[in-house]
């Protein structure tokens, strides 16, 4: 019963993505950032008073505190990114998290990159030249000039670092406390943080449109829909299987591209997501 889970968390992914670059043109960037927590919280705060440890060591609140600002700036970076570019352009590029895992790796853990990583990383960057081959019209380089100028992918890129970042310190934290617990802390951890965020970008300064609210709890729910998923399939697959099913959701952000924006080039970007995806199925069951 995991796959199903997985899928469902992917499907939420590329669903909350797909709302929020609707809802960014309306809407200011921190409120869709902070409902991506604020409105999923609701749904799992019974989980974490549940399974909160008697104590934690003062180090584990210095990093949830330092993992909930780097997802506050995550948050931002991905509601300006899809404000940019295509989503079929950008939501491709955090299958490049797995591939900074393999860099990483040897200098945060002394891990050796396997044959099994180089080819998916290699599938990977391939995956992402054909994304932009329709600019391969006006010279060969020519998709690797876009994913660098075009600002929406540049800045994902930048974030699947950051989300690189981040996976390294759950798995750590995953060692010394329930997974469950460590997931829910996070949604409060950055729901709080967000607060003077949103202060200081005064969004709440003009009226929201009419809807904004229904949107923005959308967005949430979605949020909220693909953490459950993550967080069920966890309880019975090891965690590299259902990381590498949940990235399904690029496909799915590749086609609602098409039918919710009408974005073109589908048959060109269809098979980059796909070799992408292959790409990171490979890194995380056999690197």
């Amino acid at each position: 019963m995991w796959i199903p889970f997985a899928l469902l968390a992917g499907l939420g992914d590329a669903l909350r993505d797909a709302l929020s670059k609707k809802a960014s043109a309306s809407l200011p960037r921190p409120l869709i950032t902070w409902s991506y927590t604020l409105c999923a919280l609701p749904f799992f705060l019974p989980t974490l008073a549940r399974t909160m440890p008697d104590s934690l060591p003062l180090w584990m609140w210095w990093m949830l505190l330092g993992v909930a600002s780097l997802h506050v700036l995550g948050g931002l970076m991905l509601v300006k990114a899809l404000q940019l570019s295509d989503l079929s352009l950008c939501i491709p590029m955090i299958a490049f998290t797995p591939v900074f895992l393999l860099v990483l790796g040897p200098l945060l853990a002394g891990d050796v990159p396997s044959i099994a990583g180089i080819v998916g990383a290699v599938l990977v960057a391939v995956g992402s030249y054909v994304l932009n081959i329709d600019k391969a019209k006006t010279g060969l380089l020519a998709p690797c000039r876009a994913l660098a100028y075009e600002p929406g992918p540049r800045i994902m890129l930048g974030l699947s670092l950051l989300w690189t970042v981040t996976a390294c310190a759950d798995r750590v934290a995953v060692q010394v406390v329930d997974r469950t617990f460590w997931g829910s802390a996070q949604l409060l951890a950055i729901s709080l943080a967000m607060i003077p965020v949103v202060i200081a970008r005064r969004s709440f300064e003009r009226p929201l449109p009419k809807g904004s609210y229904i949107s923005l709890l959308s967005i949430g729910g979605c949020n909220a829909l693909s953490l459950a998923g993550y967080l069920f399939a966890l309880q019975v697959a090891p965690v590299h299987h259902v990381l590498c099913l949940k990235r399904v959701s690029i496909l799915f952000s590749v086609m609602l591209g098409r039918i919710l924006f009408g974005e073109r080039f589908l048959g060109e970007r269809l098979p980059g997501a796909l070799l992408m995806v292959a790409g990171v199925a490979i890194i995380t069951m056999f690197a």
